[in-house]
């Protein structure tokens, strides 16, 4: 499967402003890397009570982008596309201002649509990555999908997060992908409830636990389970500009306290184990609890040091919403995964594109209301890092000791040794001043024609860059 994605940059300059270029593109645009001013307002309270208010933005946003001459080629071309055709959108957002704009609203007049809300366009944003360990080039899938999810955001009940959760994944299974859930709850009602689900027959390959007092409890489940996929339905705060979860214990809801007692500032929340397998955080943080704002910023910090993907919301989001979001993301989701580990193998990475799952989601949550005036579907923001998130497929047969090692094991070896060449000779290209010989970096990549030749869709580009 191959992916050809757009990405749009947009940077701070000099003068406190913003320019933007086209970094990246389906067709070639010579003028694309030169960099134009860049110029939109993020809306306001007052902006967006006006008629249409999200069409409006949206489209705000299409014009300021067009003023780049090669950007406006691309949109015209985009808006030609067959139905066919999917080209994830990106923003590498390396301007802060640039992350308040709401550019999954971005929205095309020629089309008549929301680009979001069109299968051709899944709209992501771009993290710098601030890691000191570069990203691996493919993670490993071993035969399980292991979702873990944190659900207590206090005073609202999770019965129906948990139950849009199970439909997807029994749905999942019925298709034939494997799932694993260990789910952290608050609330004894609902642990009691799928405990007796679990002894019953009625929930397989389910574990259900009450959320303790400490977070090195929490830390402790989550590394012992390593989860894939880390899903959080809880409250969210921002204080003095650090963004935190609030997950309520199960003594906090025994106890009808006024606020949550477990409390994950985005630093703690980087540095637990399990991050370090994670593929996917999802923070579905609702309304409520402390004032809750800009936790995508959160899911921004998750990626740029070293998550692979994250999705966060721009604003508050209400339950009701948070728990739509929940059904329409995680079957669209798990089909993608399914589609991907169909066609990988032992011996070639395959790509996962996290942006296609939000589109299911971001219609469920306007459920019929008019999207060009409600902006609830706009609210869930995915950050991605720069490099396509790969994975190869490991399932784990039967080893007798002394016999030779299967073929699916040596063919992940020989990967991992092509991939080995292609980062060295990449970390080569990257330490080379821009002005240096183009036969320089000519001859550093001759090294890959080598044998084995490492593939071209799995090669640096002249500057040490990854697709």
């Amino acid at each position: 499967m191959t992916l050809n994605r757009i990405v749009v940059t947009l940077q701070p300059t000099f003068d406190g402003g913003t320019q933007v270029k086209l970094e990246k593109a389906i067709a070639n645009f010579p003028q694309g890397q030169l960099a134009a001013p860049f110029v939109c307002q993020p809306p306001t309270t007052t902006t967006w009570t006006l008629p249409d208010a999200v069409m409006e933005h949206g489209r705000q946003l299409r014009q300021a982008l067009a003023q780049h001459p090669a950007i406006a080629q691309m949109l015209q071309l985009l808006a030609m596309a067959p139905p066919s055709q999917v080209t994830p959108i990106y923003f590498y957002l390396q301007a802060p201002e640039a992350e308040q704009l709401y550019w999954e609203a971005l929205y095309d007049d020629a089309q008549g649509a929301f680009l979001a809300l069109d299968l051709r366009w899944p709209i992501g944003r771009i993290a710098d990555a601030l890691a000191t360990q570069p990203a691996p080039p493919f993670y490993k899938f071993e035969g399980v999908l292991r979702l873990a999810a944190v659900l207590s955001a206090l005073d609202v009940p999770a019965a129906a997060e948990w139950e849009n959760l199970r439909q997807a994944i029994d749905a999942a299974r019925t298709a034939g992908l494997p799932v694993e859930t260990l789910l952290l709850v608050g609330e004894e009602s609902l642990h009691d409830t799928v405990q007796t689900a679990i002894a019953n027959g009625a929930l397989t390959n389910v574990k259900v636990n009450l959320i303790e007092a400490t977070v090195d409890k929490l830390e402790a489940a989550l590394d012992d389970f390593k989860p894939h996929v880390l899903h959080f339905f809880c409250h969210g705060a921002v204080d003095h500009g650090v963004s935190r979860l609030e997950v309520a214990t199960a003594l906090d809801w025994a106890a009808g306290a006024d606020v949550a007692s477990l409390v994950l500032p985005v630093e703690q929340l980087v540095a637990l184990p399990a991050m370090r397998q994670t593929w996917l955080v999802v923070l579905n943080c609702c309304e409520g609890g402390a004032a809750t704002a800009h936790l995508h910023s959160m899911a921004h910090t998750l990626v740029a040091r070293g998550a692979p993907a994250a999705v966060g919301m721009l604003e508050p989001i209400a339950a009701a919403d948070a728990h739509r979001f929940c059904s329409g993301f995680y079957p669209a989701l798990f089909r993608e995964i399914a589609q991907a580990l169909a066609q990988a193998s032992g011996a070639q990475p395959v790509p996962i594109e996290w942006s296609m799952s939000l589109r299911a989601a971001r219609i469920q949550i306007f459920n019929g209301a008019d999207p060009k005036n409600e902006r609830a579907w706009a609210l869930p923001v995915l950050y991605a890092r720069p490099e396509l998130f790969q994975i190869v497929r490991v399932d784990q047969p039967v080893v007798t000791p002394g016999q030779p090692a299967p073929a699916a094991s040596k063919g992940v070896a020989a990967l991992q040794a092509l991939l080995q060449r292609a980062q060295e000779v990449a970390d080569f290209l990257r330490t080379l001043p821009l002005d240096a010989p183009a036969s320089i970096r000519t001859r550093a990549l001759a090294l890959l024609d080598e044998e084995p030749p490492v593939p071209p869709d799995l090669r640096p580009d002249m500057f040490g860059k990854f697709a």
